[in-house]
């Protein structure tokens, strides 16, 4: 196959192949809940049926409930696969007065077919909005489609009874207000853009718990496992799946051409079928195994557009810049590896 259909080949696999959101929680929507929900033929419960109602709630009782809201949801967004940075997470109880004040969250009460209305009515469970702010990690990027990342907000019910699990009864809205991704000082020293700098550290930290001291073309079927089980958490692979049939899988092919080439050509790339096929299931479980090593202290020095990591004084990695098309898709990939 020639390089350009193969890389249209692995385009369209990404494409396909998106980061899901946590099971229990909804996924950032480009069509609103509103929208969705004012496709039904009619309401299931009358318009602003809660107009004349009081808040049920004493001030403590809120502030409860605003706290559990917010760690609820700081749990749901707690993701082994670090596909994201979820930061500045801020919950506020909402009283029945204000749920019309609140874009979208009207026609939420009013055609929701799945709100549990009756703890509303009963005055066993309130509503709380809760805004954060999230970042993609530069390898999110490379999974496929993504919406938007920024400043985001979503509204949950929460029960008076702390057994009972808060529930997500929106999709993600943006606010009228934008956030700015933060600045990293460090990318800054170094000359490199935020995403050049978070690949180099997420780079690093796999080459140390893999143990790696020689690029790919020299690896063993050990060394291999133990660098995709270690690098895999960062492209939203959780590191026990590994143990299923790789040898297809574009996945490792797509490590190590971001980590080790300037290239974006997941196939060419791609470790041997033999040498995926060799790695045993020990193998795995010794790779998992080593993710609890401590990865250790890291200093590194920019020279000639280059990048020299050093592990410990140890061991030096030198990393290559790759400008990619767009600042997202700027990276380092590692260009050589020598034990000092």
């Amino acid at each position: 196959m020639k390089p350009a259909k193969r890389l249209l080949a692995a385009l369209l696999v990404l494409a396909f192949a998106g980061c899901s959101q946590p099971s229990s929680v909804p996924p950032p929507s480009s069509t609103t809940s509103a929208e969705q929900a004012t496709s039904t033929p009619a309401p299931t419960r009358s318009p602003v049926f809660w107009q004349e109602w009081t808040d049920p709630f004493s001030p403590e009782v809120a502030r409860e409930l605003e706290n559990r809201a917010g760690s609820w949801w700081e749990e749901q967004l707690d993701r082994p696969s670090r596909y994201a940075w979820v930061m500045d997470i801020q919950s506020r109880y909402l009283p029945p007065e204000q749920w019309s004040e609140e874009p979208n969250l009207a026609d939420i009460l009013t055609f929701s077919q799945e709100l549990d209305s009756s703890a509303l009515e009963q005055g066993t469970a309130g509503i709380c909005r809760v805004d954060f702010t999230f970042w993609y990690q530069p390898e999110t990027y490379y999974m496929g489609p993504q919406y938007g990342d920024g400043a985001c907000y979503v509204y949950l019910l929460v029960y008076q009874d702390p057994t009972r699990e808060a529930q997500s009864i929106s999709g993600w809205y943006s606010p009228e207000t934008t956030a700015q991704r933060p600045e990293n000082p460090d990318a800054s020293s170094l000359g490199l853009n935020d995403y050049q700098y978070t690949m180099l550290t997420h780079q690093c930290r796999a080459l140390a718990a893999a143990g790696i001291t020689t690029l790919p073309e020299d690896w063993t079927a050990q060394e291999l496992a133990r660098y995709l089980v270690a690098r895999g958490q960062d492209f939203g692979r959780k590191p026990e799946e590994w143990a299923a049939n790789t040898a297809y899988d574009f996945l490792p092919g797509m490590i190590l051409s971001i980590d080790f080439t300037g290239e974006d050509d997941a196939w060419a790339n791609a470790p041997s079928p033999d040498l995926l096929k060799a790695i045993t299931p020990e193998d795995w479980e010794t790779a998992l195994a080593a993710l609890d090593t401590p990865t250790g202290n890291w200093t590194y020095q920019k020279e000639e557009g280059q990048v020299t990591a050093v592990l410990e004084g140890d061991v030096a990695y030198t990393f290559s810049l790759c400008p990619g098309f767009a600042e997202w898709n700027s990276r380092t990939f590692c260009t050589s590896i020598r034990e000092l």
